[in-house]
């Protein structure tokens, strides 16, 4: 449609404060609960929404269609029709209609029947990889002048245990999974001592258990789920047993 006449919205907007993503999502979460499946294609019958809320039907999905204001300035721009219309350069120029600003050369009315895709490759075809020169761009913030150096230092904070000495060799995922099958933290060079093709030696050891203090059995140390010989999970070690 002309941008004299509106702008259509073909999103989803029946539930306020949700996107579409989070709606499927909840339909899903509810229909696994209710019966281990996932939901039903919506009936697209009736159509009448008082007969669809009667039937505890979702409404059907209907384009959103929004009036631009009477004193947009850009209302007059005739927009093109045929690629072979389209001036040397496409010049982006900020569009706002009713408080609202577009950053999108699509929503330009001269545009508004090509999509961002589209646009690239016609320009792609005319050789124009990159802006002719004599088209302005128009930034989306006007660069500052005045800079005021931020306080900071020049050393870097890591905020990792692999750049921790003696963890640098392996990375988060090896530990947390020696963690699960050793039931303590290991170093690199531990992890390098149960790893295969490492001649004994090389490394430094591991330290010696500690004594134990009583006289009755240690506690076994519980398996991780996927360890059990039931469990048809993949069995993710990097080689560490």
């Amino acid at each position: 449609m002309s941008a004299s006449d509106g702008i259509i919205f073909m999103s989803m907007g029946v539930t306020e404060n949700k996107t579409f993503e989070e709606s499927r999502v909840e339909d899903y979460s509810k229909a696994y609960q209710a019966t281990g499946r996932p939901p039903q294609p919506c009936p697209q019958v009736p159509t009448d929404e008082l007969q669809r809320g009667a039937l505890n039907l979702p409404p059907l999905f209907q384009p959103k269609k929004i009036k631009l204001s009477e004193d947009s300035p850009v209302q007059q721009k005739v927009p093109f029709v045929e690629p072979n219309q389209f001036p040397v350069g496409q010049e982006f120029r900020l569009f706002t209609n009713a408080g609202e600003k577009y950053h999108a050369i699509c929503c330009m009315p001269e545009y508004e029947k090509f999509c961002h895709e589209e646009l690239r490759c016609y320009a792609y075809m005319k050789g124009n990889i990159k802006s002719p020169v004599p088209i302005v761009m128009h930034p989306f913030i006007q660069p500052s002048r005045d800079v005021v150096p931020l306080p900071g230092t020049v050393e870097d904070k890591l905020q990792s245990q692999c750049s921790e000495p003696g963890y640098d060799k392996h990375s988060s995922e090896e530990f947390h999974v020696a963690f699960l099958l050793h039931g303590r933290e290991l170093t690199s060079a531990e992890l390098l001592a149960y790893q295969p093709g490492i001649p004994p030696g090389a490394i430094a050891p591991p330290p010696p258990p500690l004594a134990p203090v009583a006289t009755s059995l240690p506690t076994p140390i519980p398996q991780p789920i996927y360890s059990a010989s039931t469990s048809t999970i993949p069995k993710f070690t990097f080689g560490l047993r």
